[in-house]
C-alpha cells in the first residue's frame, strides 16, 4: 500500500496537492511532515510505476532518507537504499554510507542509480555523479532550477549523459519536481 499518495490524494486537484483548509503555517507543517515522513516526491501511482520501469532489475539510491521509494519498489526488484544519517524510522532498510561510497562500491555496471533530491549547497551529488559506473541514472529533483543539487551536477548530467525520459509526478503547490531518465552519453 501506498500510504503517502493515500494521505495525499483528497488534495490534488489539476496534478497539485493544495489544502484550503489550512492556513500558510499549518500548511507548511502538514507538508513538510509528509516529506520527512516518506520523500520529498509524491509517489503517486504513475510516478512509481514510471520510476520503476526505468530502473530495471537492479538500483541503488544514495540518498534514500527513510526508503520509503525502496518500500514501494522492492517487490519488483532489487534495490539498495543508503544514507550519509538516515533517520530512526525507516520504511525499509537502510544503509549507513556516503553516496560516493554506496555508488563506488555496489554498483555493478547493471544497476541503475536513483539520485533522488541530491543537496542543494553540496557538492556530493555531482561527486556521486563522477564515481558512478553504471549507464542509467534516474533523477528525482527539481525542473533544472537550483532546488537540489549543484549547478555543476547539472551540467554533468547535461554535458555527459543523454536525457531519454521524463514524468512530471503529483506535485505540492509551489514545488516543481520532475523526473528524468539519463543514459551515459
Amino acid at each position: 500500500m501506498n500510504a503517502y499518495w493515500e494521505a495525499v490524494r483528497p488534495y490534488v486537484v489539476d496534478g497539485v496537492i493544495t489544502r484550503s483548509d489550512l492556513d500558510p503555517e499549518q500548511w507548511q507543517t502538514w507538508r513538510d511532515g509528509m516529506r520527512e515522513r516518506y520523500s520529498w516526491t509524491i509517489t503517486d501511482p504513475e510516478t512509481v510505476e514510471f520510476v520503476r520501469e526505468h530502473l530495471g532489475e537492479y538500483a541503488v539510491d544514495p540518498f534514500a532518507g527513510s526508503g520509503w521509494w525502496e518500500s514501494l519498489l522492492i517487490s519488483d526488484m532489487d534495490i539498495l537504499g543508503y544514507d550519509i544519517a538516515p533517520p530512526q524510522d525507516r520504511w525499509s532498510p537502510v544503509g549507513r554510507c556516503d553516496a560516493v561510497q554506496a555508488v563506488s562500491v555496489t554498483i555493478p555496471s547493471t544497476e541503475a542509480l536513483l539520485l533522488s533530491w541530491p543537496p542543494r549547497y553540496d557538492d556530493i551529488g555531482e561527486r556521486t555523479i563522477r564515481a558512478y559506473r553504471g549507464n542509467r541514472i534516474v533523477h528525482i529533483g527539481a525542473d533544472g532550477s537550483t532546488s537540489d543539487g549543484t549547478d555543476e551536477m547539472r551540467k554533468i548530467l547535461a554535458e555527459e549523459w543523454t536525457q531519454v525520459a521524463s514524468h512530471i509526478p503529483v506535485r505540492w503547490y509551489g514545488v516543481k519536481d520532475e523526473i528524468n531518465v539519463y543514459e551515459r552519453a
